[in-house]
């Protein structure tokens, strides 16, 4: 006998169900959405009832899923390509609504079961950036003026503005304890310290700096970066900075010949993801199968061009590091002539 097509309500409910590895979560939650029974509820599950088309509507709205992959569905071809954004539909208010935002899509990643994250990096990865402060606040301060715009565009930096806000720094220890948790793959390149090194010169060129001795600050604190760098890639599980316990596994390759944006792909038993930068510093993401698969394939490339560096390669990893080493001081030189 041949399997029965799955109907359009259907598929709408096993892709709600991949957000979920609680039922009765699941359940409850759906409940409150529709404003139903439980016992409605389960009418509509077993296809005694059905939903009407204002409750798919609601559905598909709240779990970000476009109803056009399933209507097309017999017709591939036709089927729109699904990307949401968060910053599309809402900037943020505040540096902590970013970080907020980034730690609440991985408290739902977490958990999933077998999840693994690959990220390609252009930029130094956020994950690390949260662990030295200093950095993150110069970051927030850049993404802010280039793009948030948050406060004046005539806005100086100063260090001690974020330091203060120990609720920003809660929410950056709770990501870093979520990303220690999880497997990874991160994907590393000669480049990756440039767009920050750039940024510092040009901020402080443009007296920017509301106490422009804190640009030797940011220096030092990239410095520590560094030597955390050449900490982590002799081990091959994740380590917080300034800690001893090793963490979830972690693979660490060096890519040398492709030039690429950033993107992080999410797998796991259930679910898939991509994130891809699209207006610095935010994510475009989908859950769309087809964009998940040609990422998924696409890092796949990259890493067969790749090498691997954490707890080998130790002549490749001495080069990088020696290099990142090298355009710091370089910009340190800098700096000094115009301090």
């Amino acid at each position: 006998m041949m399997n029965k097509k799955p109907t359009v309500q259907q598929s709408i409910i096993d892709e709600v169900k991949k957000n979920y590895t609680d039922n009765s979560l699941f359940m409850s939650n759906l409940c409150r959405l529709l404003n139903i029974s439980q016992s409605g509820l389960y009418s509509k599950l077993n296809g005694r009832t059905t939903f009407n088309f204002e409750e798919l509507v609601k559905i598909c709205r709240r779990y970000k899923i476009s109803m056009d992959y399933f209507i097309y569905e017999n017709d591939p071809d036709e089927i729109p390509y699904s990307f949401h954004s968060d910053a599309i539909r809402k900037n943020p208010d505040d540096n902590k609504n970013y970080l907020t935002n980034i730690h609440d899509h991985l408290s739902r990643m977490i958990e999933f079961e077998n999840i693994h994250c690959t990220y390609l990096a252009n930029d130094i990865p956020l994950f690390y950036y949260i662990q030295f402060p200093k950095l993150l606040a110069f970051k927030m301060f850049v993404w802010d003026i280039t793009n948030w715009n948050l406060h004046k565009t005539t806005a100086k930096f100063n260090i001690d503005n974020y330091l203060k806000d120990n609720q920003l720094w809660k929410i950056a220890d709770h990501i870093n304890e979520i990303y220690q948790k999880y497997p990874s793959a991160e994907i590393w390149n000669y480049n990756m310290l440039n767009t920050t090194i750039q940024q510092i010169w040009y901020f402080l060129d443009q007296s920017n700096f509301e106490k422009p001795n804190q640009a030797l600050e940011l220096i030092k604190s990239l410095r520590k970066m560094i030597e955390h760098f050449r900490k982590q890639l002799l081990l091959k599980n994740k380590i917080s900075f300034g800690r001893v316990e090793e963490n979830a596994p972690v693979e660490i390759y060096l890519n040398e010949i492709i030039l690429n944006g950033e993107m992080i792909t999410i797998s796991s038993n259930s679910f898939e993801a991509v994130y891809l930068i699209y207006d610095t510093p935010n994510y475009i993401r989908s859950y769309d199968p087809r964009i998940c698969n040609h990422s998924i394939k696409y890092i796949e490339q990259v890493i067969d061009f790749a090498l691997p560096i954490n707890n080998t390669g130790r002549r490749f990893r001495t080069q990088l590091i020696e290099h990142y080493k090298h355009d710091v001081d370089k910009l340190e030189k800098k700096i000094n002539t115009v301090l």
